[in-house]
C-alpha cells in the first residue's frame, strides 16, 4: 500500500514539472536591428510667384458719349467717325426756331409789362401826392401800391423764363468737351434728337489707358495703385509699366466681368484701339512646391509625402493646390528647405530610418 502510495506521488510530482517545463518560454534569439532604407530627397520651396493675363484694347483716358439735353430736330452733324476735333469746337446744332418763338413771345410779354408797370409808377406817386393834400384815402393809396407790387413781381417771373429759354437756345448747340477723335456717330442730320440720346462718341486726345474686364473670382486679386505689366503684342513692346487706376466696384449683373482700367506710361505709338495683355501677379501669402515624384497617391483625394526628421520618415498628409512646371503646390505641414523623400520605395512606411543616398537640388 505504501509503496502505491510512493509511485503515485511520483508520477504526479513528475506530471507536473513537466507541464512547467512546457509552458516555460524557448529562448528567444536576439531579433538584428532594422536596417535603414537608403532613399532620395528633395528640398520643399517656394513655388514661383503665381500670376493672370488679362486682354484688353487701349483708350483715351476721357471719353464721352455726347448728347443734348433738350429734343429737338438735328440740323446739323458735320462730323464723321475718324475725324478730330478741337476742344469747344461745335460739332451738331438742333433746330433752336420753337425756341427762338417762344422766347420772342416772352420778350412781348415783358415789353408790355413793363409798361403797366411805368403806368403803376405813376398812379402811385400820383396817389401818394393826392394823399397828402388830403384827396385820397390810404386805403386808395395801398391799393395803387399793391398792384405795383403785383405787376413787378409777374416781370420778375417773366424774366427768369426768359432767361431759361436762353439757355435752352444755348442747350441746341453741341460743343466738344475736350478735344479728341470721332469715334462713332448715333443719329443723322434731319433725324429728331430725344433728349440724352448720344450723337458722337469722342475719344480725347490726352492720356490712353487699358481697358479690361476681370471675372468676380479675380477681383481679390486686384487693388487700386498696384504695378502691373502691360504687353503690346502687335508694336512688339514688352513688360510696358502701368497701374491700375480705375476697379469696378460692380458689373452689369450675374455673369458679367467688372471693369479694370490701367494708367500706362506714354511712349512714340501709344494710340486708342491697340490690343493689350495686362499681367497682373497676386500678392498673397508665399505658397510651398515640392517634386512630382515627392507626392503619393496623386490622383487620390488623401496624398501625402515623406519628409525627413531626425533620420527617419515622417508621412505628412497634404492638399494638392496645382501643379506647376517646377512641381507641386501643395498645402500641409512642411516648411520651407523641409526635404522630402522622392520615389519613396514601397517598404517605407511612417517612421522608418532611413539614410540620404542622394541629395537633389532645385
Amino acid at each position: 500500500m505504501r509503496l502505491l502510495t510512493f509511485l503515485a506521488s511520483l508520477c504526479l510530482t513528475t506530471l507536473v514539472l513537466f507541464v512547467l517545463w512546457w509552458k516555460q518560454p524557448a529562448f528567444a534569439e536576439p531579433q538584428p536591428a532594422q536596417q535603414p532604407l537608403v532613399v532620395a530627397t528633395a528640398p520643399v520651396t517656394l513655388a514661383q510667384q503665381q500670376s493672370f493675363r488679362l486682354y484688353g484694347v487701349t483708350r483715351a483716358r476721357d471719353t464721352a458719349n455726347l448728347s443734348f439735353t433738350v429734343g429737338g430736330r438735328l440740323e446739323t452733324r458735320p462730323f464723321e467717325v475718324g475725324q478730330q476735333v478741337a476742344k469747344d469746337q461745335v460739332l451738331a446744332q438742333l433746330d433752336a426756331d420753337p425756341f427762338r418763338h417762344q422766347l420772342a413771345g416772352l420778350q412781348g410779354n415783358l415789353t408790355e409789362l413793363n409798361t403797366l408797370i411805368a403806368q403803376a409808377e405813376r398812379d402811385q406817386n400820383r396817389s401818394s401826392d393826392l394823399f397828402q393834400r388830403g384827396a385820397a384815402t390810404k386805403e386808395e393809396v395801398e391799393k395803387v401800391g399793391a398792384g405795383l407790387t403785383a405787376q413787378r413781381a409777374k416781370r420778375d417771373a417773366l424774366q427768369a423764363q426768359i432767361k431759361e429759354i436762353r439757355r435752352l437756345i444755348d442747350e441746341t448747340t453741341l460743343r466738344a468737351p475736350v478735344a479728341g477723335v470721332v469715334t462713332q456717330t448715333f443719329i443723322e442730320a434731319g433725324e429728331y434728337a430725344r433728349p440724352g440720346a448720344p450723337i458722337y462718341a469722342l475719344s480725347g486726345a490726352g492720356a490712353v489707358e487699358v481697358a479690361v474686364e476681370v471675372p468676380e473670382s479675380l477681383l481679390p486679386h486686384i487693388r487700386l495703385g498696384m504695378s502691373v505689366s502691360v504687353d503690346f503684342p502687335l508694336l512688339g513692346r514688352r513688360a510696358e509699366a502701368g497701374t491700375v487706376r480705375h476697379l469696378g466696384s460692380s458689373s452689369l449683373g450675374p455673369g458679367h466681368l467688372f471693369p479694370v482700367h490701367v494708367a500706362i506710361t506714354p511712349f512714340d505709338g501709344l494710340i486708342s484701339g491697340l490690343t493689350a495683355e495686362v499681367a497682373i501677379a497676386q500678392e498673397d501669402e508665399p505658397q510651398i512646391s515640392i517634386p512630382v515624384e515627392a507626392v503619393l497617391s496623386p490622383s487620390g483625394e488623401r496624398a501625402w509625402t515623406f519628409v525627413l526628421v531626425d533620420g527617419r520618415a515622417k508621412r505628412v498628409p497634404l492638399q494638392l493646390l496645382q501643379l506647376q512646371e517646377q512641381g507641386v503646390i501643395v498645402r500641409g505641414a512642411l516648411k520651407h528647405h523641409d526635404r522630402v523623400v522622392i520615389g519613396a520605395p514601397a517598404l517605407l512606411h511612417d517612421g522608418d530610418p532611413v539614410i540620404v543616398g542622394q541629395a537633389v537640388t532645385p
